[in-house]
């Protein structure tokens, strides 16, 4: 460790399973138990800094929690088909991944955003600091030269896994960075990412982290379908550990000056408030009960567009598909389609629906029949949101009704160094997450919390 550091004591002895010629390159470290905790991952307007460690830990947590509990089964047997494994492999190798993901903020451009967390740090140096050079990319650069040590398959040739899962992780902020071959040659320089001390530290991180979590052997290939998917369960678990409240409740057991922390039950804790996270978001698998037509929309008999889809379907669908249902205004197409997609999605193996409309005024007015057949058709054992998408939901009277008073002011979430301050684009809207998001466009057990208009959150 450098010189004055913070060391983190570890309950277990760290394990790196290597391959082939690269074990010696963790050699040197083989028997070191700790890593800096005094390298922040969040701090913005948190009362002092939030350790990387314990973020990544965090949001691997989250994925662990997340891929039980709201990925539905036909996601998570996509994933593992594209990985080339097991449900229960595919699922952590994910938290894995999604335990390095900021990674790249173990770099002096990142470290030195805040002067007065760096002040703290001791035998680290400037070189290469580049305000250009963005957390994410740092990750990437990193972890493609990384993961080739650790087994995963080389070159850019055939979904080989060490690139695209860099490329993944790189993109956790929705910019995906280019790649190349020669970023995982140990002997091309990357000045960015600091002198020696700086790769150390994020191969203790990386070590630890590996320990943590088990994961098993490398797959040697991932598919841009895989990816993407992953992408968008890590990207939700990492802003879902980034809020405010979230972390402030981490911070109280990781006390001021603290040199040893146990990463497995701190993993462990957090999961737990993960849970209670997610159930407040509405973060579950929607569950539709079975039944006829006449069952599910009990105010009116089906009419002969209806009988037909109802009485047909069935015996058509194996698995994912296509509906078209073409009639004039009048003929109950929404509820025939809310009937065909709970058919389908049984068939498919998906939880939840999603109801597109052309304009924010038709949206708005599908809001409460979609709403209602959702709470009249759901399995009450599973808290699910109905979600209103899009940037003028806050102004719909019956979204604000119907919201149950969970607009509950749980802090904003806080990316990159956690600044808050300018606004984000026209048409989207960030900030303060409530417990769950309500409203229409979707009844589903995937979505995403709404966030309130008077709060904005800046990227770094």
């Amino acid at each position: 460790m450098p010189p004055g550091s913070c060391c983190l004591a570890m309950n277990y002895a760290p394990r790196m399973d290597l391959g082939g010629d690269h074990g010696s390159a963790f050699a040197a470290d083989a028997g070191r138990q700790g890593v800096d905790l005094r390298l922040w991952g969040k701090f913005g307007s948190l009362p002092r800094p939030y350790p990387v460690v314990c973020h990544l830990v965090d949001t691997g947590a989250a994925v662990e929690v997340l891929w039980r509990g709201m990925v539905p089964e036909s996601a998570r047997l996509t994933v593992a088909r594209e990985l080339g494994t097991s449900v229960e492999d595919a699922g952590r190798l994910v938290a894995f991944w999604a335990a390095l993901h900021d990674i790249g903020k173990i770099t002096p451009g990142f470290q030195m955003q805040v002067e007065e967390a760096f002040a703290e740090l001791r035998g680290y140096t400037t070189a290469g600091a580049s305000a250009r050079f963005r957390h994410d990319e740092a990750s990437q650069r990193f972890l493609h030269r990384m993961l080739v040590e650790l087994g995963y398959g080389p070159g850019l040739a055939g979904d080989a896994s060490a690139a695209r899962v860099a490329q993944m992780l790189g993109g956790h902020h929705g910019c995906f960075h280019g790649i190349q071959a020669r970023h995982a040659d140990p002997r091309v320089p990357c000045p960015e990412l600091g002198g020696e001390e700086w790769e150390h530290a994020r191969r203790g991180v990386l070590q630890e982290i590996q320990a943590v979590f088990d994961p098993p052997a490398a797959p040697r290939a991932v598919t841009v379908a895989g990816a993407a998917v992953v992408c968008g369960l890590v990207v939700l678990a990492d802003w879902l550990v980034s809020q405010e409240d979230f972390l402030l409740d981490r911070l109280r057991e990781v006390p001021p000056g603290v040199t040893e922390l146990d990463l497995g039950a701190h993993r462990a804790s957090s999961a737990g408030q993960v849970a209670a996270l997610a159930r407040e978001a509405g973060l579950g698998r929607l569950s539709l009960s079975e039944g006829s037509f006449a069952a599910e929309f009990p105010d009116f008999p089906p009419n002969a567009l209806q009988s037909s889809v109802a009485e047909s379907l069935p015996g058509l669908v194996t698995g994912p598909g296509l509906l078209l249902v073409m009639a004039p205004m009048g003929m109950g197409k929404t509820e025939t389609a809310l009937h065909a997609a709970r058919l389908m999605g049984d068939a498919a193996g998906t939880s939840g629906m999603f109801v597109t409309l052309p304009t924010m005024a038709t949206s708005d007015q599908m809001y409460g029949r979609v709403r209602a057949y959702a709470e009249r058709r759901r399995d009450p054992a599973v808290d699910v949101a109905v979600t209103l998408l899009h940037s003028m939901a806050w102004l719909n009277a019956a979204y604000q009704d119907t919201a149950g008073g969970l607009d509950a002011d749980r802090g904003p979430v806080l990316t990159g160094g956690g600044q808050a301050g300018e606004a984000p684009r026209a048409g989207t809207v960030t900030g303060r997450g409530p417990r769950r998001r309500r409203g229409c466009g979707a009844a589903s057990g995937a979505c995403w919390r709404r966030w309130r208009w008077a709060r904005w959150i800046r990227r770094c």
